[in-house]
């Protein structure tokens, strides 16, 4: 029986995952509510331990999805939230079961046992087909293209896993988890290694390749091949190419054929004119006479002329034409026919009434056969076929030729790119050189890497910063105990430095509050709650509460204007106030402290204006740095501007 755990507890899921595989099953453990979903989507599994407060997705959300997609796998909630509302919510969600934290495990494992016994879940396939590969998991084998192939067992397992997940890129990690039931060392190896074993038996005897490595995205993919953009576009230019020949050859070869029939026609024209030459003057016998000396050595076309009186004067025709003749219609002058006949020959017929000198009429029928032109047009249609296939294939490769030179100068920004670690992020591309295409292309790549360059440098700075705040309580702490430790001390003693280790571990304690605000700042779709938020409300009760600091010092509190926006109350009453504080810190006495709230063209502007000694202009550029200590002051910059522009997100 194969199980899914998504709990984001580490030492839960570790431990969770111990056990059932003590018991007997397999375990997969996805440590958030995306991942959780994603397993149990692309997965097949008997049932699915499920936590409710997930990062990223909760379990609610979770069983919603799955059970919206039609996945009926057995879910048992496995949560700290024991309310009556919340089980029911589980239940009516589409869970099997729910349990709540604390628990014994002895009961998780009976839940597991009695939902497994109800037999809902789909067993997993027994044999799984890609493409010519079947891999048999009853009987462990596997065959490709009716070979058999010897792996060893963890060779099977792993091709078990990319058979069952084809179609989708395997990190590392993942791999090296479902496999060997450990964390992949990133500093190793040992996936590449075993991948290319597997790859030798699998692949390396076919030309169809199953097994892709993912360059970049540390992963295994089965199923996926891959071209290139010079592979597509070569393929892409050789079959245009071909089709616009073959399009080609088609057109000459019926332009052709059209010319030799209207040859053939023509030719039947003159003779038509030759015979009216002949038929004209002199007795019947005479005429019959002329036309057979002047047309009986033309073998190759049919004659039948007819007088007036139906007589004929002169006839090479076959009975087929004879008959024609026969039928002639009233109203005849001249008419064109082209006959198949049942041997597949085709005739070419030229009909018509003649008015001669005297008067009289001749009705005139000549035939060609287009036999004399077979041999010509097949000749033309393989020589034509020929070229036709020769220039596409010469296209074909000169286009390949064309698109890799074409396509150096992207393979030239991918190598300068390859060369930009995390030690080089100074470095830039060079856009200057690229083409007109790829400069837009290495200018955004620049702008990029530059703000990769400010990030990395500032999150160092703030790394540092913060190691500062937190090395000084921790410091004090251990100054303190090593002090005390150091000699007997009295009651009194140890108690005092219990309660200064307290303040301490406060401080510790606001610094990682604060540190939580600002992450979930920095992300809104993680904010705890959204709502409608006067702000003149809020601006209000903080001028109330620190009016009495303001008449201590002399100064005088006051708002203007008024605005609304949609955010989370608390960090706006926090960035406020953080505002306020640090204003009426520096304000000089008897100055005015104003609070200035506008809201035009859909935003929000929150002003603190105050008069005191001005900022000097090195500390400017770091103003809004986070944990940011001035060296020559006794007090720190802490600005929560960033965080108030993310949670201020519109106005009412």
């Amino acid at each position: 029986m194969k199980l899914l755990i998504v709990e984001d507890e580490p030492k839960t899921g570790s431990y969770l995952r111990q056990g059932l595989v003590e018991a007997g099953y397999v375990v997969d453990l996805a440590c958030d509510g995306l991942d959780g979903l994603h397993l149990a989507q692309s997965g097949e599994y008997h049932l699915v331990i499920l936590d409710v407060m997930l990062p990223r997705l909760d379990g609610w959300n979770v069983l919603s999805r799955l059970r919206a997609g039609g996945d009926q796998v057995p879910v048992l909630f496995l949560s700290a939230r024991s309310s009556i509302a919340d089980r029911v919510q589980g239940l009516e969600l589409g869970a099997d079961d729910y349990l709540a934290k604390p628990f014994a495990f002895a009961e998780l494992l009976a839940r597991v046992r009695t939902l497994l016994r109800r037999g809902q879940a789909m067993p997993l396939a027994e044999r799984i087909v890609v493409a010519d590969l079947v891999v048999d998991t009853l009987r462990r084998r596997v065959e490709r293209n009716g070979q058999r192939i010897t792996l060893s067992p963890k060779e099977y397992t792993l091709l078990e896993l990319l058979a069952r997940r084809r179609g989708e890129v395997l990190p590392r990690s993942l791999i090296a988890s479902q496999v060997w039931d450990m964390n992949f060392d990133s500093d190793t190896n040992v996936i590449d290694v075993a991948i290319r074993r597997l790859r030798a038996k699998i692949d390396d005897d076919f030309v169809d390749k199953l097994i892709v490595t993912v360059r970049g995205r540390h992963g295994a993919q089965c199923m996926r091949p891959r071209l290139s953009i010079a592979t597509r576009l070569t393929v892409l230019f050789a079959t245009v190419a071909t089709v616009v020949l073959a399009a080609l050859g088609v057109a000459i070869y019926l332009s052709a054929r059209h010319d030799l029939v209207a040859q053939d026609f023509t030719e039947l024209e003159n003779k038509v004119a030759l015979i009216a030459d002949l038929a004209d003057g002199g007795a019947a016998g005479q005429r019959a006479q002329r036309l057979a000396e002047a047309l009986g050595h033309h073998p190759d076309i049919e004659f039948h002329i007819i007088d007036e009186h139906g007589t004929p004067l002169f006839s090479t025709a076959s009975p087929l034409l004879r008959k024609h003749a026969r039928t002639q219609p009233a109203d005849l002058v001249v008419r064109r026919h082209n006959w198949t006949l049942a041997d597949g020959s085709c005739l070419h017929v030229l009909h018509l009434r003649q008015p001669l000198a005297d008067g009289s009429t001749l009705t005139t029928l000549l035939a060609i056969d287009d036999a004399r032109h077979a041999a010509f047009l097949q000749r033309f249609r393989h020589l034509l076929a020929i070229a036709i296939v020769t220039a596409a294939l010469a296209s074909s490769l000169l286009g390949g030729y064309v698109v890799r030179r074409t396509l150096r100068p992207l393979r030239a920004l991918s190598d300068e790119a390859r060369q930009i670690t995390a030690g080089r992020l100074q470095r830039r591309l060079s856009a200057d050189a690229a083409p007109a295409e790829l400069e837009q292309l290495a200018q955004t790549l620049n702008g990029m890497l530059a703000r990769l360059q400010q990030d990395f440098a500032r999150l160092t700075e703030f790394s540092g910063d913060l190691a500062h705040e937190l090395r000084t309580p921790i410091t004090n702490m251990l100054t303190q105990v090593q002090v005390v430790l150091a000699h007997p001390r009295s009651n009194d003693a140890y108690r005092e430095t219990l309660a200064s280790c307290a303040e301490e571990l406060q401080r510790l304690a606001q610094t990682v509050s604060d540190l939580l605000y600002l992450a979930q700042a920095e992300a809104p779709g993680a904010l705890p709650s959204r709502e409608h938020v006067a702000l003149e409300n809020v601006v209000d009760s903080l001028l109330e509460f620190y009016s009495l600091l303001a008449e201590d010092r002399q100064l005088q509190l006051r708002r203007e204007g008024g605005a609304s926006v949609q955010g989370n109350r608390l960090m706006l009453h926090r960035a406020i106030a953080n505002l306020l504080s640090n204003a009426l810190q520096h304000a000089t006495a008897g100055t005015p402290v104003v609070v200035t709230l506008e809201e035009a063209a859909g935003q929000c502007r929150i002003t603190v204006h105050n008069s005191g000694r001005p900022i000097s202009a090195d500390i400017l550029p770091r103003l809004f740095d986070r944990f940011y200590r001035v060296m020559a002051q006794a007090w720190a910059w802490r600005s929560p501007a960033p965080s108030c522009r993310r949670m201020a997100v519109r106005p009412r």
